[in-house]
């Protein structure tokens, strides 16, 4: 039996059947997919030493319940509890997950402090529609921002009508303002890419702006799960009450964001 040259690549491509050439693409993509997913680590969410809960620990959470037998779990932040998350940004990027698929109105606050440790309102944030999943909320660059070195709660109200009674559900935690550390922001003028950006805030404690930069990848969803991960770990060694329910509603988050 004649043994013939191995054809090469080309060949190899044109040798195939027009399906089997499509089905040859799609493998060649779900590789490079692959190899891109796994070249780029996320590196772990530290928090920063000097955080703690600022004031009596906010409740946080689902005051009535769901909306509707649709519901995918509970109203969540997707934010620390067991200690006060920071940001550099005085026009941070709020997340929360969102379980009922079914649309309701929801309303954003934001609260300063006093001198005793009261929430002050600050402004409200309407005319917002939920959506089932991962919500988020820039404020608008042209309003005015947060103070730097100051102390900030943010709530989310979300109101829905079952069996004609209405439902509130709330969520509340705190987020600290703080400036940017010379070294960290010397180190993000040199990186353009969002998910090098996100590691080196999440290094650095600043769980805000790690989040928001994973939030506007093509490829956000396993690295968003991935700083989840961290919090849910952060969540469980805590001994409060309110710790360990937000991270029974972050590894809810979690499972129905990996379906």
């Amino acid at each position: 039996m004649a043994l013939h040259p191995p054809l090469s690549p080309r060949q190899c491509r044109l040798s195939l059947k027009p399906y089997a050439r499509q089905t040859f693409k799609l493998l060649l993509g779900c590789v490079s997919i692959v190899s891109l997913a796994t070249s780029v680590a996320l590196a772990d969410y530290v928090p920063p030493s000097d955080s703690h809960p600022y004031g009596p620990t906010p409740p946080l959470g689902t005051r009535t319940g769901s909306c509707g037998k649709a519901s995918r779990g509970k109203l969540a932040a997707l934010a620390p509890l067991s200690h006060v998350g920071q940001t550099t940004a005085t026009h941070p990027t709020f997340v929360w997950y969102v379980p009922d698929a079914e649309s309701y109105p929801i309303s954003l606050w934001l609260y300063g402090y006093d001198g005793n440790g009261k929430p002050i309102p600050l402004r409200q944030i309407g005319s917002l529609q939920s959506k089932q999943g991962i919500m988020h909320y820039q404020l608008p660059l042209d309003q005015a921002g947060l103070s730097s070195g100051q102390n900030y709660l943010w709530e989310v109200t979300l109101v829905c009508k079952s069996s004609g009674d209405h439902n509130v559900q709330l969520l509340r935690t705190n987020i600290a303002v703080v400036a940017m550390p010379a070294t960290l922001q010397a180190s993000l003028a040199k990186m353009s890419d969002h998910l090098q950006r996100a590691s080196l805030y999440a290094k650095a404690g600043f769980w805000y702006d790690a989040l928001a930069e994973t939030l506007v990848t093509s490829q956000k969803q396993p690295f968003t799960i991935t700083l989840l991960e961290d919090l849910v770990k952060l969540e469980a060694s805590s001994t409060s009450k309110e710790a360990k329910e937000q991270r029974d509603r972050l590894k809810e988050v979690i499972r129905v964001e990996r379906q």
